[in-house]
């Protein structure tokens, strides 16, 4: 009785409906200017509450990695994980492609993806003092605590995270919190 113990199996999970040799597959150039460095920070004043709070990029990571499903194809990704000072969670954000991937508290939860060049986008929206142009929006559901509130987005490639809204399942406004000052290190 012979056993044939090399034989590769068609269903492993690595591979994908498409495994043939691609060209390594890059960050566009409408997401790459979102590559914030370790040590930049947001301050944000929250006009319902009035507090002061500040988010910053604690560590950061990325470069061509190989991909999950087809290993013999490559692709850019780029990683960096924030922390708040107004809560003990972090933020985990994944670039790939021209999708910017949200995992929110310790990055450990399911994530949602904020697509840049899907979202809707304001041609220009004033914030706190000063007008920002091609603002993208981004809606997520129980996004806070999992208590079914919801979270709208205001951000753009070049400044960030310029607004993030809560309204509670009665959609009313519960945080609005907007961008005061900045330092962006790239």
């Amino acid at each position: 009785m012979l056993v044939n113990a090399c034989k590769k199996d068609d269903s492993h999970p690595n591979k994908g409906p498409d495994c043939s040799q691609r060209a390594t597959e890059y960050i566009s150039t409408e997401i790459s200017n979102f590559k914030f460095k370790k040590g930049s920070y947001w301050i944000f004043v929250d006009s319902v509450s009035l507090s002061i709070d500040t988010m910053r990029i604690d560590s950061t990571f990325g470069g061509i990695y190989n991909d999950y499903y087809c290993p013999n194809n490559q692709r850019e990704a780029y990683y960096f994980i924030t922390s708040h000072k107004s809560n003990s969670s972090n933020d985990y954000y994944a670039l790939s492609s021209s999708v910017i991937t949200l995992n929110q508290h310790d990055y450990s939860t399911n994530g949602s993806e904020i697509y840049l060049s899907y979202s809707p986008k304001i041609d220009s929206v004033f914030i706190y003092d000063r007008y920002y142009k091609s603002v993208v929006v981004n809606t997520r559901l129980n996004d806070v605590n999992e208590n079914g509130n919801k979270c709208v987005r205001y951000m753009n490639t070049t400044f960030g995270f310029l607004k993030k809204e809560v309204y509670n399942s009665a959609n009313q406004l519960l945080s609005k919190k907007v961008l005061k000052d900045k330092l962006i290190i790239r």
